[in-house]
């Protein structure tokens, strides 16, 4: 073999060992790989703490959490007049620091502290917080009365109450969501039975806050004009006497008396002052009583009465509706009757009056002879 012929045996075999060589030098860098996927560099988790002082916006106020005043300051100051205003019979100051334990009512830090509480606090602490204490009783105070067929609720609840329900035995309820500056309410109802329990609940938004029971005391009637107005009607096309009328709401029956027959009407309490009765008799309207008596009842005492005419229903009941409405009626059209006057009668008999016709005519003739005589004369001179 000649010595180029060697060489170029010698170059193939160095790149044979070359190529072969290079997967064994890739598996070496996995292996590699793989040891250091066996014992990982230790990696620092940081857990995200959630936030001990949150700045939620006015309607998102939440009880017992702790809101850092600098933290308010800097980026929700409206807020921290909300809660400094709105909340602040519930507001609490905490300081957390290792040298002293501070949790007071903005009240007593107020007091203590002045108006400038806040920047005296900051000038030597850094983590100031105000929290909201869970409101304990939303009623100030409340009572009840009833006056004049109307009862009356009123009450002062705590800062902070957005809505009061107010409810009766009987269902009925009222929502009071708008109150004084003094966080006073008053709302009035159509007059309760003495003992009725009213049920008072406080609102904060929709939490309830305390539910008071308040029982109705037993108030003196409204014996002044208990009847507003009664009707005794009879109707010819039924053959029926028909009473009916409206009392003031306090009244809890009307009696009705007509001749010897006398009824009872029950009458229902509403949320209106002015209550309705109805009574149909039936009758033939032969020898009926001209009038009808009306007693209003009150704790079984009759508070007022009232005696009411009968009137015809095709009659004169028109003429008495429009007196009592105050209207007058339609003129009459009935034809003016022709006065004749009657002859006035002489006093002399016809006797005497011929008498004086005779005479008369007597004077005359003897004044016409006279003359005619004192004619004669004359001629007779000439």
């Amino acid at each position: 073999m000649t010595v180029k012929g060697s060489k170029l045996v010698w170059g193939a075999a160095v790149l044979l060992l070359l190529f072969a060589s290079l997967p064994l030098l890739a598996n070496a860098g996995e292996d590699k790989n793989k040891g250091n996927d066996k014992q990982p560099a230790p990696i620092e988790v940081v857990e995200e703490k959630p936030p001990t002082n949150p700045v939620v916006l006015p309607g998102q106020v939440k009880e017992n959490a702790m809101y850092n005043l600098r933290t308010l300051e800097e980026e929700n100051p409206l807020f921290k007049d909300m809660l400094l205003n709105k909340y602040q019979d519930r507001v609490f100051v905490v300081v957390k620091d290792p040298s002293i334990s501070f949790e007071k009512s903005l009240a007593d830090v107020t007091q203590e502290y002045g108006p400038e509480w806040a920047s005296i606090l900051k000038d030597d602490f850094r983590d100031i917080y105000l929290t909201i204490r869970a409101m304990e009783k939303g009623f100030v105070e409340y009572n009840e009365e009833t006056k004049e067929g109307i009862t009356s609720i009123s009450g002062k609840v705590n800062q902070g109450i957005t809505k009061v329900v107010v409810k009766t035995e009987k269902g009925n309820q009222v929502e009071v969501k708008k109150f004084t500056a003094q966080h006073t309410f008053c709302i009035s109802l159509p007059a309760a039975a003495a003992g009725e329990l009213i049920t008072l609940q406080s609102y904060d938004f929709d939490k309830m806050v305390e539910e008071v029971k308040l029982r109705i005391k037993n108030a003196p009637p409204n014996v002044e004009n208990a009847i507003v107005y009664s009707l005794a009607q009879y109707s010819t096309s039924h053959n029926e006497m028909v009473f009916k009328g409206k009392v003031k709401n306090n009244v809890d029956k009307v009696r009705v008396t007509f001749g010897t027959v006398s009824k009872e009407i029950p009458m229902e309490k509403s949320w209106s002052y002015i209550s309705s009765y109805e009574w149909r008799l039936p009758s033939d309207g032969k020898g009926m009583p001209k009038e009808a008596f009306v007693e209003a009842i009150v704790n079984g005492n009759i508070v007022d009465s009232k005696t009411v005419e009968v009137v015809n229903l095709w009659g004169n009941l028109e003429n008495k509706w429009n007196s009592l409405m105050g209207t007058e009626p339609e003129p009459a059209t009935t034809p003016t009757p022709v006065i004749v006057p009657a002859p006035q009668e002489d006093d002399k008999s016809e006797k005497e009056r011929k008498k004086e016709e005779k005479e008369r005519e007597k004077k005359e003739k003897e004044e016409r002879k006279k003359n005619k005589k004192s004619e004669r004369e004359e001629d007779d001179d000439d």
